[in-house]
This record gives C-alpha cells, structure tokens and sequence, in this order.
C-alpha cells in the first residue's frame, strides 16, 4: 500500500462522506495542466457547463493555505515513488463553504492523479448527495454511481496502461426466495450478500448494487487470475452466509460473469456485455 501524507485538518467525515458522496477524478501533468476530468469533476469545477480541460488546476481547485498547487503536482512527478499525498481543499467556484479532500498519486514523472474523495460540505448536503448515488436498501453505489466509477476506472487504466476486473454477481432463485419466503426475507438477503461482498474483496475495490438481484464489482489493476479468485472467494462467501427467517436457514447462491479490461473489452459497453453473457454461460 501506497504511503500516505496527510496535509489536510484533519477533520472527520460522516460515514456517507467516507463512503465518496463526489467521485471527482483529475489526470494533470506536471505543470499542474488538467489533462483529464470525468464528469463529476467537470460538474464540481466548471463553470456554465465549459469544459476545464487545458486550464491550470489552481484556476480550479485550491488546496488550501500555504500551498502553490502547481508546485505540488510537479513535486509529486518528480518524486514518482508511489507516494500518495493527502490534502484539504475547496472548488474555486463554490468556495470554502464547500470544502473537499483530495488524493495525490503519480502515474509517473509526467502525470499525476487528483481523485476527490468526499466533501465536507454540511450534513444535508452530504446525505443528500450520498443518497442520490447509493442504493437505498443495501446502502452501496447504486447503478448510476457504478457506471460512473466504471467509466473513471477505464480512463485512468488507459492513462496508467493497465487492466482492471469487472465481476456481475446474480444470486440465483432469488424470485423463489422472495415467493417462498416473503420480500422482508428477500430485503435481508440482498442486505447481508451486500456487506459479504464489500468483506470479500480487497480494499480499493468497489462493490454495488446494479439492479435488483444483481452486483456489479469493479477492480482496478486485476488481471485474469487475480479477478478470479476474487470471483471464487466471493461466490463462496455469499454460499456461505445463510439469512435467517422463522428459525430456518435461507441459504443462498450466485452466478459470476467475470471480465478484464482490455482483453475482454476496450470500452466499459463492451465489457459490461461481455459480463452479461459470461454470467447467463455461468447461470446455464
């Protein structure tokens, strides 16, 4: 694991803060340009809809007190030792009333990565935006969310040269468990496989719900053999976490597509549907 250098307050966040109510993610080079922005980051530091790209970071993000952002970004190229600097700071075009924390890694000596984890913003402004990007029952990302974070993970791997996994879980018979059992029963299964999920997989990764009975897991810097162990470890941990109803244990089981970037798709479509009929293969 990468070091960390925390230059921020210090200040806590709420477990909807913690949980990454704005998944921004910047690309800049080592003078600080902005190379890259995904659409949360466009929303979070632009102005009237224009795009930031090729504009200094400083004209968009302060880090705070004491600190010449440009500098910072050349600093950390420089270094390029897997260091990863943590600092407070605020969009210049909501101000400090919206502050915000930001990771700092390099890619290399050229590019480094700026990802906003969560703000700090007042306690209805955090529960908002955190319900409006996770699902209400299991409290993980909710499909818009994942397709957001799918999209950042494919542009960063293609900035980085790497791969990531994608792994879409289904549970299986999930209809006669909620016919059989009753939807309160359903509702709980759905619940302990999504805290089984996050336990089994490494940290970084990102477990959600994509729709009703399915997850969707996204794993950055896997390869075929490290998505698919993840895959087994998961399937059996889910096998092996029985709900409870009157006394008698619902057991239950999935069905994984898995999937790798670039080998099984160049675009996050391309991927998802290959997911989609690895996982009916699975099912089959």
């Amino acid at each position: 694991m990468a070091n960390r250098l925390d230059r921020g307050s210090g200040a806590s966040a709420s477990p909807a803060a913690q949980a990454g109510c704005s998944d921004a993610l910047l690309v800049c080079d080592a003078r600080g340009i902005i190379r890259y922005a995904n659409v949360p980051a466009e929303r979070l530091l632009g102005r009237n809809g224009g795009s930031i790209l090729g504009n200094p970071v400083s004209a968009r993000l302060s880090f705070g007190e004491g600190s010449s952002d440009g500098e910072l970004i050349g600093t950390i190229c420089r270094r390029n030792d897997g260091t990863q600097i943590v600092v407070d700071g605020y969009p210049i075009a909501s101000g400090r009333e919206r502050g915000v924390r930001c990771e700092i890694a390099a890619v290399d000596s050229r590019l480094a990565v700026i990802h906003i984890r969560f703000c700090r913003a007042a306690n209805d402004v955090i529960d908002l935006a955190f319900r409006a990007n996770h699902d209400g029952l299991t409290g993980l990302p909710n499909r818009a969310a994942l397709q957001d974070r799918l999209q950042s993970l494919h542009q960063l791997a293609k900035v980085r040269g790497d791969g990531f996994g994608l792994l879409l879980l289904d549970l299986d018979h999930f209809k006669i468990i909620n016919d059989r059992y009753g939807h309160a029963t359903g509702d709980r299964v759905l619940t302990r496989v999504g805290q089984r999920l996050t336990q089994q997989v490494r940290e970084g990764d990102t477990v959600g719900r994509w729709g009703g009975e399915e997850f969707l897991l996204l794993l950055p810097q896997a390869d075929h053999a490290q998505a698919q162990d993840i895959a087994d470890r998961v399937r059996f941990g889910v096998q092996a976490t029985p709900v409870e109803h009157l006394g008698r244990e619902v057991r239950v089981t999935s069905s994984i597509g898995v999937v790798v970037y670039p080998d099984d798709g160049d675009v996050p479509d391309a991927l998802l549907a290959k997911a989609d009929a690895a996982l009916y293969e699975a099912k089959r």
